[in-house]
C-alpha cells in the first residue's frame, strides 16, 4: 500500500488513540531504548519519542517507501530517530539491547512459522525485565473503513497471539481492548 494512502487510512480510522494507549501501556522510562517492529510511515514512534524525548528510538520495517516517509515526518520534527530497513524474523541488533519493543497492527500480517521466529527474536534483543507490547486486531464486529477486512484477519488470528507470546516470552497477559474504525483491538504486554 502507498505510504501516504495508509497514513489518510490511519487517521480516518483513529488509530492515533490506540497508539497513545499502546505507549501508556509501555511506561516507558527515561533514557530507554525502544524498538517498533513494522514501523512503517512512524507514526507510533513519533509518539514514542514525543512522551519521552531522552528515549533512544529505533524503527524497523521492510518497505523502503514506508521509512522514506517516516524520515521525511521526523525530520520534520527534528525528532531523532534511528529507522533500519530490515526482516522482523531476523533482526540485526544485539542480544539485550532494548527495554521496550513495540508492534502496532502488524502481526496479522505475518505467516504464523514468521510470527514464531519474529517473537524468538524480539526476546532474543530485549534486556531482562524489558517488555514487547503488541496491538493488534480481534474478532467482534465489523469496521467501518473497510468492512469487514479486519475481521476476517482477525478470525484466522485469533485465540493464537497470546499463548504465542506466552510460549516465546515470559509473563504474558492480555492488558486491554478497544475499538477503532477498523475494528476491534486487543493489547498484549510480555516481559522477559
Amino acid at each position: 500500500m502507498n505510504p501516504r494512502i495508509f497514513d489518510w487510512l490511519s487517521v480516518a480510522a483513529g488509530v492515533g488513540d490506540a497508539h497513545w494507549q499502546l505507549i501508556a501501556q509501555a511506561a516507558v522510562p527515561p533514557g530507554a531504548a525502544v524498538l517498533e517492529i513494522g514501523v512503517g510511515t512512524g507514526n507510533l514512534l513519533l509518539k514514542v519519542k514525543r512522551a519521552v524525548p531522552d528515549a533512544t528510538v529505533v524503527g524497523l520495517d521492510s518497505d523502503a517507501a514506508s521509512l522514506a516517509v517516516a524520515a521525511t515526518k521526523a525530520s520534520r520534527l527534528a525528532a531523532d530517530l534511528q529507522l533500519d530497513q530490515g526482516d522482523a524474523a531476523h533482526l540485526t541488533y544485539p542480544d539485550a539491547t532494548f527495554d521496550r519493543v513495540l508492534a502496532a497492527f502488524l502481526l496479522h500480517h505475518i505467516p504464523l512459522d514468521r510470527q514464531l521466529r519474529m517473537l524468538r527474536e524480539v526476546r532474543r534483543v530485549l534486556k531482562p525485565g524489558g517488555s514487547l507490547h503488541l496491538l493488534d486486531f480481534t474478532p467482534g464486529g465489523k469496521g467501518r473503513v473497510i468492512g469487514s477486512l479486519p475481521v476476517e484477519v482477525s478470525r484466522r488470528q485469533a485465540g493464537h497471539t497470546l499463548a504465542l507470546m506466552q510460549t516465546e516470552l515470559f509473563d504474558c497477559t492480555q492488558v486491554g481492548q478497544g475499538r477503532s474504525r477498523l475494528g476491534h483491538h486487543a493489547f498484549y504486554r510480555a516481559t522477559r
